[in-house]
């Protein structure tokens, strides 16, 4: 069974280490951080966070960042393990309850997905989001797929 809860140190550090990401030298280069750094960097800047566990081990760690404070809308962002693949339908399910409540704090979600990650998007269409465009993000190398959710 999958839980979420609130993320730990340890979390982080387990997250970074096993972190599935083709290209995660490259954007630790470009962005001059650790993945610890990161991923702590981005549970900072968050309204919300979580760890997604499986048998008490760290499958993914996720979160939401409104644009401001007074926003109508709110990023959502993960780093995931290759654990999660054997776990996707829970993970899917799991990751329902977290939109929900997400839903309810601002009526627009986003995403910016990295096009190498199929799955992702994959993941946030079966949520209920729409690739709404793409993006190039500078100094990373990316191509990301613009991915959201409405009310």
């Amino acid at each position: 069974m999958l839980t979420l809860s609130p993320v730990t140190q340890q979390d982080i550090e387990h997250v970074a280490k096993v972190i599935k990401h083709p290209n995660v030298e490259q954007y630790v280069s470009a962005l001059r951080m650790t993945p610890e750094q990161v991923i702590a960097s981005m549970i900072n800047m968050s309204e919300k966070s979580w760890v997604c566990r499986a048998g008490g081990i760290p499958l993914a760690i996720g979160g939401l960042r409104s644009d401001s404070f007074l926003s109508q809308s709110a990023e959502v962002w993960l780093f995931a393990t290759h654990d999660i693949d054997r776990h996707g339908r829970s993970f899917l399910r799991a990751c329902r309850q977290w939109r929900d409540e997400a839903m309810a704090m601002y009526p627009r979600l986003y995403a910016h997905v990295d096009e190498l990650f199929e799955q992702s998007v994959e993941m946030l269409y079966w949520l209920g989001f729409e690739e709404v465009g793409r993006k190039t993000i500078r100094g990373m190398g990316a191509n990301c797929i613009v991915m959201e959710r409405n009310r």
